[in-house]
């Protein structure tokens, strides 16, 4: 905030309290006035009372509001994320997962079909007489999210920092994957299967003890 002195005619057509909330999604600068410290004698004129000369400050009235105003940046910010299921975070061998995955679905968005249009929990009323609506997590066609929606909420949290978000629009959308842990018989591993955009299954074997990983695609 700072304190200025502007002309009646200037400071009247500021407002005061928070901007409107956006309508579209663009970058804009707000100045809302947080207090009126009246009319002050023009400091930087000493002849325009008496209409001698014309002062730029305050137009030739011979006094200024004093305000303290607020400058407020709308800032436009993307994020383009993709959450694996938190307990692939645990597992070594998948530490490199979601930047294998992230690398072999680029940056074009999924197909529509994969779009997930509502994530809320839901209401499900019980069968029996009296007893209490259960709580219904959200699924893609019975396949569970495995705390992927959790992540996703806190990183969208994560883009308030410093700041107040005032209009949002999320798109997301359901990737399917299966993990496959083999043994016990056998030696212990991981792996990941997963379609492409072209829907070709690719296989994410897990990064070797060197540090390398281990991808392939299946044909069928």
């Amino acid at each position: 905030a700072e304190v200025v002195d502007l002309s009646p005619e200037d400071a009247g057509q500021l407002e005061a309290g928070e901007p409107p909330l956006p309508r579209t999604f663009e970058a804009r600068a707000h100045r809302r006035v947080t207090e009126d410290l009246g009319p002050q004698p023009c400091p930087a004129c000493s002849g325009a009372g008496a209409r001698l000369i014309f002062c730029a400050t305050c137009l030739g009235e011979g006094h200024v509001r004093r305000v303290r105003l607020r400058h407020v940046q709308d800032r436009l910010i993307e994020v383009r994320e993709l959450y694996a299921p938190p307990e692939m975070s645990f597992v070594p061998a998948l530490f490199s997962l979601e930047g294998a995955l992230k690398r072999a679905l680029g940056e074009a968005d999924p197909p529509e079909p994969l779009r997930c249009l509502d994530l809320r929990p839901r209401a499900a009323r019980t069968a029996y007489r009296g007893g209490a609506d259960r709580v219904v997590e959200p699924d893609f066609y019975t396949h569970s999210f495995a705390g992927t929606i959790e992540s996703a909420t806190t990183g969208l949290a994560a883009l308030a920092t410093g700041g107040r978000v005032v209009a949002q629009a999320v798109r997301a959308y359901a990737w399917p994957l299966l993990w496959l842990r083999y043994g016990p018989g056998e030696p212990a591993r991981d792996a990941v299967v997963f379609p492409d955009l072209t829907g070709a299954l690719q296989v994410f074997a897990g990064a070797s003890p060197g540090g390398r990983e281990g991808s392939r695609a299946v044909t069928a």
